[in-house]
């Protein structure tokens, strides 16, 4: 991708500029500063002409600046030594090539753009995308004769194989299935495993339980006592191997009260060699009206087709060939830009890549919607294809794996971060990732991309020269394969066959997704130009100084596996470049805390943008009151989690002018000590946007009052978290009156009292808030208390007395959530749902978890088995029905039913 490599080589001159007699003794500052003005030209050349075919001139100018961008950040790595003539010499022909570049496409400008040639796609959205199920358009009937092989009356446990080519709709229509009202009132407890080609058991078996550990045999016993005398349905989706059923298989056991297992499967041999007896359910193609009105809902969503565009749109539609996904897809191409022209050039396209026999077909025409996106687009779609098959990626984490490697270019006034931000949801919309999981504030938490799109990104990264993978199978052709490559994904633990193939590589990113391993380190040193390296692993209570040599490191994850604290050197002032930094807890007892203390060099990073903590990993971080006489500036730092004891000094405070999420915890802390924490100057951070700090259980008393009550929150604050802060309800205008709060959650006695009565004019903007293990008895809410909440979640509230019934006369409340709580206030939650419902609001949805008592009359118990027993009640009554993540954290009812609630969940998404 060569406009992924010019703003990346562009970024790095800019750093380098103001300080060209310390790092860059190749080149005069005006050689220099002519360098990036031609890399800029380069960058509108490449961005004006992305609609066109310059496939020349993208592999040229790509290849020039890889080139360039290797010599001088090896330069840089050793900017202390003399100036080196070979390197010298490398440079000089590229700078003459790269003016032989700009003269050629200067020339090329003053020619007359040709009327045809397809709008320019480099426009991007900022538009949200939907996050709906997808359209279950064309399998209806496919739906019916699964539902009613799920609920027939066989008794015994029975195998339900869905086989169907790649982006059929498989997991679709079990996803559809497993969320039917009528699925969810039928079984005790439904599950769904993720399974794919690269497979664990205990992975699989981990996900029932929703717990980690290493020992198979011992989640086998475990699920299979969990299990045991509950009608269950288990969806494994994604099956490549038949004895992956043969490895689970003991975990399952057969009560004959019904019990189900739906696998999906690309493959008709593995369902066959599962369960020969087993009817296979075959999943078709689209007919040509199912394919116009599943293009319709994705390209037009409420609105009518306009009939100028209905032929060509039915053109499209049917040179799909009838593939659910391949008519998603080109939906999601298409809806950005609805002119007869674009659409007219796209179904040719579109056309021409159908005529092609077999499966390429398809593979001509999702290649059709990558080659429309922006470049900018196209190297933060490629980038996904590191992740494995079917894997949920952490939307924070691919965000600042796309800001270091460099290929997003600034635009004020957004920060990269906010940019990487639009450009995903840029491609949700196009429909080449999928939303799996959102936050409280909205914001998407976890994505995944198709496996199909994923083959897709997966070739062209390896045509483009952007990405590559190492698994077993490829040890034949690895060294081909990886000659020239910039980043690598790593899915293997042969640590000496890597080291001899890709010695004399110039990787700029190493991403390691087998068991974590120390040895990653010592390999990963080798490479002098590496920007990005996940994860390594750390034994030992010290740091491996070795990884500081990498200088031109923008990311670096690692797991701390030391039992008793991490000491990172001085040493790492010398990464100068570095923007994330993340460290995670390893295998360690939960209950143990982790301590990482960092130097007081940190403060000489002016590059640090996140510094994250994570698993119970606290920081020890460094306070001084100056540092060689200046005190430093971290300008970019925007994120800083887990701090332990957080002093908020004057000099804390200006050093970190534009710090947007702060995370700290206070532990062992008397009450008369508080004033040196200064928690008065916690205002002064006037960018910050989500504060959340707590109280560790017995460090503080709640009744000893540990937050001064006149504490003065950052006025930008949009989202709080507090636990065991011990606040007066009477003290809680000091929240409510913040302008711009849209989430809040109050934990395990941040507020103390037995009333709440909210104020007029305050909350404005709170769309969602959470209330979790207080005393509060009475609350005494208005409507237009909380004039915008979207997101009502009351956990652990024992004394709780009632919900008031003018919380569902709030106009903007969508959903609403109690958990362990008492049975009066279950019972009025109950009643806002029925009053709501009667008034015509279908849209609240009310979910009791683990019940005081049964939500459901006799009249509305499902049909069930005598052979069940009675292990369908459990937890005090409650019967145990399904879950799915939600943004918050929580666990949600996946489907609704009218004048009912939901239960006690347990399956996990």
């Amino acid at each position: 991708m060569a406009s992924a490599a010019l703003a990346s080589l562009t970024q790095l001159i800019n750093q380098i500029l103001p300080n060209l007699q310390s790092y860059f003794l190749l080149c005069s500052r005006k050689k220099t500063a002519s360098l990036r003005d031609n890399l800029v030209f380069l960058q509108d050349f490449l961005q004006r002409n992305s609609g066109q075919t310059i496939g020349d001139w993208d592999v040229r100018i790509r290849d020039v600046v890889y080139q360039a961008k290797d010599i001088i950040q090896s330069h840089v790595s050793k900017k202390d030594a003399a100036r080196d003539e070979d390197q010298f010499d490398a440079l000089q022909r590229w700078i003459n090539e790269v003016d032989a570049i700009v003269a050629e496409a200067t020339k090329m400008k003053e020619i007359p753009e040709k009327e045809d040639h397809l709008p320019d796609s480099s426009v991007e959205t900022s538009t949200r995308a939907s996050v709906d199920k997808e359209s279950m358009v064309g399998v209806h009937e496919d739906l019916t004769q699964i539902k009613d092989r799920v609920m027939g009356d066989e008794q015994n446990l029975q195998i339900i194989p869905i086989t169907g080519m790649g982006g059929i709709g498989k997991t679709t229509l079990a996803k559809s299935v497993s969320e039917d009202h009528m699925i969810i009132d039928y079984f005790d407890t439904r599950h769904w495993v993720t399974v794919s080609q690269e497979y664990n058991v205990q992975h699989i078996l981990g996900r029932i339980l929703s717990v980690e550990g290493s020992n198979a045999e011992f989640f086998i016993e475990l699920v299979y006592k969990s299990l045991k005398g509950r009608r269950y349905l288990i969806v494994m989706d994604d099956v490549w191997h038949a004895e992956v059923w043969d490895k689970v298989r003991r975990a399952f056991p057969d009560d004959c009260n019904g019990s189900r297992v739906i696998i999906t499967t690309k493959l008709s041999e593995v369902a066959l060699k599962i369960d020969s007896d087993s009817h296979l359910h075959r999943m078709r193609l689209l007919d040509e009206d199912q394919s116009w009105a599943l293009f319709c809902r994705k390209a037009f969503a409420d609105e009518c087709p306009p009939t100028h565009m209905e032929e060509i749109g039915k053109s499209i539609a049917r040179n799909c060939k009838g593939l659910p996904l391949a008519v998603v897809v080109m939906a999601g191409l298409l809806k950005a830009n609805k002119t007869r022209e674009y659409w007219e050039n796209i179904a040719e396209n579109v056309n021409a890549a159908s005529t092609v026999n077999d499966d390429d077909r398809y593979s001509g025409i999702f290649s059709l919607s990558y080659s429309n996106l922006s470049h900018q687009l196209k190297s933060c779609f490629l980038y996904m294809g590191v992740f494995p098959e079917d894997y949920e990626i952490p939307v924070k984490k691919l965000i600042k794996l796309w800001v270091a490697d460099g290929f997003l270019e600034p635009v004020e006034p957004k920060s990269l971060e906010e940019l990487a931000e639009e450009y995903l949801e840029d491609l949700v919309e196009r429909n080449l990732v999928l939303i799996m999981n959102k936050r409280s504030n909205g914001r998407i938490r976890f994505c995944k991309i198709h496996d199909v799109v994923r083959d897709l990104s997966i070739r062209k990264g390896r045509e483009e020269r952007f990405l590559q993978h190492f698994i077993e199978e490829d040890r034949s052709t690895f060294s081909k394969l990886v000659e020239g490559q910039h980043r690598l994904g790593i899915y293997t633990y042969d640590w000496d066959f890597l080291k001899t193939n890709i010695r004399n590589s110039s990787i700029h990113s190493l991403i390691y997704f087998a068991s974590k391993t120390n040895q990653l380190s010592s390999f990963a040193s080798q490479f002098k130009s590496l920007r990005v390296v996940d994860e390594l692993l750390v034994d030992s209570k010290f740091f491996p100084e070795k990884i500081f040599r990498l200088v031109n490191l923008r990311y670096l994850a690692f797991t701390y596996n030391h039992s008793d604290e991490c000491v990172i050197s001085p040493s790492i002032s010398k990464l100068q470049n570095l923007q994330t930094l993340i460290i995670k807890r390893g295998s360690l007892p939960t209950d143990y805390m982790c301590r990482v203390i960092l130097p007081l060099e940190i403060w000489k990073m002016p590059q640090l943008r996140h510094l994250v903590l994570m698993r119970d990993t606290f920081l020890c971080f460094p306070y001084r009151d100056g540092i060689g006489g200046t005190y430093p500036v971290l300008e970019n730092l925007q994120t800083l989690s887990n701090v332990m004891n957080f002093k908020f000094t004057k000099e804390v405070v200006e050093g970190c002018p534009n710090l947007k999420k702060l995370r700290f915890q206070y532990n062992s802390i008397e009450p008369k000590h508080w004033a040196k924490f200064g928690l008065g100057n916690l205002v002064y951070l006037r960018e910050l946007e989500e504060l959340n700090f707590r109280f560790h259980a017995g460090s503080a008393r709640v009744d000893s009052k540990p937050l001064a009550t006149n504490l003065t929150f950052p006025q930008r604050l949009r989202k709080l978290t507090l636990t065991r802060s011990g606040i007066p309800w009477e003290k809680i205008s000091m929240v409510g009156s913040l302008p711009n709060l849209e989430v809040l959650k109050l934990m395990k006695d941040s507020f103390v009292g037995e009333e709440w009565e909210p104020a007029e004019g305050e909350f404005l903007v709170l769309r969602y808030l959470e209330i979790e293990s207080t005393n509060l008895s009475e609350w005494r809410v208005e409507s237009d208390h909380f004039p915008c909440l979207e997101r009502l979640i009351i956990r652990w509230c024992y004394k709780l007395k009632e919900i008031p019934s003018s919380v569902g006369d709030i106009p903007t409340l969508q959903k609403s959530t109690m958990q362990s709580c008492n049975v009066e206030a279950e019972d009025s939650l109950r009643r806002i749902q029925e009053e709501q419902q009667s008034l015509g609001n279908d849209a609240l949805q009310v979910w009791i978890l683990y019940p005081s008592k049964r939500a459901e009359t006799t009249s509305e118990q499902p049909r069930r088995n005598q052979n069940s027993g009675g292990a369908r009640v459990a937890n005090g009554g409650a019967r145990v029905a399904p879950q799915r993540h939600s943004g918050d954290g929580s666990t949600q009812r996946v489907a609704r039913r009218r004048g009912r609630t939901g239960t006690r969940p347990d399956h996990t998404r």
